[in-house]
């Protein structure tokens, strides 16, 4: 076959997109259609002069090639790689109620069904991943990926999104406090701890999710078994020590019923504690 002087390029090889990451990566590939006039060489637009080169990119580009026969001759190629092809497939919306009580908010959280170099558009116009809601009501985002895939939710905010858990209370409370016994290896290491201060008096549950520093417009009543009103509270610290008139009350089983706003919600318990005494 006689020498022949190049007058074609090509560019093959296979390119991965991610549209989460908006990266291509792959090898391409340069070629001419010279022969018998020595080794080809190539010069690419990025530098390179090998005849296959790696590629990892976060943005559309054109690769163009020279290939150069043994005698000088050259011919070009170019190839196109797109940041192009499947991606994001669901939205997904997360409530966060970790701050709601110093900041009477949640945050709705997106979620994607993998995280990236992703963009947000929810229907209040924000366009952060997260945003702060004070409202009840209907919020629905957009996420889209590098390719232009989208994916959509919606969520309905409810009250009781939006509001602490509801205040709770003890079932039983031992206002004289409570012994106990702990016995050693002999009768020489038995101790007794008399009056133990472990619900001494009855009044709410303090732990932070329940937001006791926000309550507004606080009222509480306990009644004995026969209706009558034996406390009464409009302060939150102010709980029931057993006592009516400054007397003990017997041991019994007692009904209580408390009233509240937060966050200009009104809220409204009832149940029934049972008193220990010795």
């Amino acid at each position: 076959e006689f020498p022949k002087k190049i007058t074609s390029a090509n560019i093959t090889g296979q390119v991965a997109v991610d549209c989460f990451e908006g990266t291509a990566t792959g090898v391409l590939s340069a070629s001419g259609n010279s022969n018998g006039l020595g080794v080809e060489r190539y010069l690419w637009s990025n530098g390179q002069s090998t005849k296959a080169i790696s590629i990892n990119d976060s943005d559309a580009q054109t690769y163009r090639v020279t290939v150069i026969d043994g005698c000088g001759g050259t011919a070009t190629a170019s190839r196109n790689i797109e940041i192009n092809g499947p991606g994001i497939t669901s939205a997904d919306i997360v409530i966060n109620k970790d701050g709601l009580c110093t900041t009477r908010s949640i945050l709705l959280n997106a979620v994607a069904n993998r995280n990236g170099r992703l963009k947000y558009l929810w229907s209040n116009a924000e366009t952060t991943a997260r945003i702060s809601v004070t409202a009840v009501g209907s919020y629905s985002v957009t996420i889209t990926d590098v390719c232009g895939n989208k994916a959509s939710n919606t969520i309905n905010v409810k009250e009781e999104d939006l509001t602490p858990k509801d205040v709770e209370y003890a079932h039983v409370f031992f206002p004289d406090g409570v012994g106990y016994q702990f016995k050693g290896t002999s009768a020489l290491d038995t101790l007794a701890y008399e009056s133990l201060y472990l619900n001494r008096t009855f009044g709410p549950v303090n732990i932070p999710e329940y937001c006791l520093n926000q309550i507004e417009n606080y009222e509480f009543y306990v009644f004995n078994r026969w209706g009558q009103q034996v406390f009464e509270s409009k302060d939150i610290t102010d709980e029931w020590d057993g006592k009516i008139s400054e007397k003990d009350s017997p041991s019994d089983t007692y009904v209580w019923v408390v009233k509240y706003n937060i966050f200009g919600f009104e809220k409204t318990k009832k149940g029934d504690v049972t008193m220990i005494r010795k």
